[in-house]
């Protein structure tokens, strides 16, 4: 019969082999490693839960640290909305003109726009949250390549306005 040790190091084992195949950090459900392998990872604090079925890796000890979080919060946005949308969504003009503009810090509420959204509000760790939001989808949109999230190309031109908001066209 195995260790613990050893039953430890075959999950961290199937951890990684998902991580190379997949090429991301974002575990969707117990089935992606196999419901042993998740438990064994969570009770020994090699996962994180962000929201149900939903986990992202981490290390021992690193409990209420927010660097894995947000090490991988733009992985997780990409993988939840397009796990829930399809590529039907993007990111709202606002957070789309932030991250062209070279704004990686990471909002506490994200809103995403999709024709299939519930109009929900979901709680994250650290009190953040991802509001999607029914809305269309613009026709031209940029695919951010190393992270495959959509954003919105429509911008304010002078002495016009787009989808932003007013808070936001009185900003720029």
């Amino acid at each position: 019969m195995a260790s613990t040790q050893e039953k430890l190091a075959s999950s961290l084992r199937a951890l990684k082999d998902y991580q190379d195949g997949h090429g991301n950090m974002i575990i969707k459900g117990h089935s992606a490693l196999g419901e042993t392998h998740t438990k064994r990872l969570l009770q020994n604090g090699y996962l994180q839960s962000v929201i149900r079925g939903w986990y992202i890796p981490s290390f021992p000890g690193s409990e209420g640290d927010t660097t894995v979080w947000y090490g991988s919060y733009w992985q997780f946005v990409s993988a939840y909305a397009t796990s829930r949308f399809g590529q039907d969504w993007c990111l709202t003009a606002e957070e789309s003109l932030s991250y062209y503009a070279g704004e990686t810090t990471c909002p506490s509420q994200l809103i995403i726009r999709s024709t299939k959204a519930n109009n929900n509000v979901v709680q994250l760790l650290h009190g953040d949250s991802l509001m999607d939001i029914t809305a269309s989808i613009p026709t031209d949109m940029y695919v951010e390549p190393s992270l495959q999230f959509f954003l919105c190309k429509e911008m304010r031109l002078i002495g016009a306005r787009f989808p932003f908001s007013d808070s936001f066209n009185a900003q720029i």
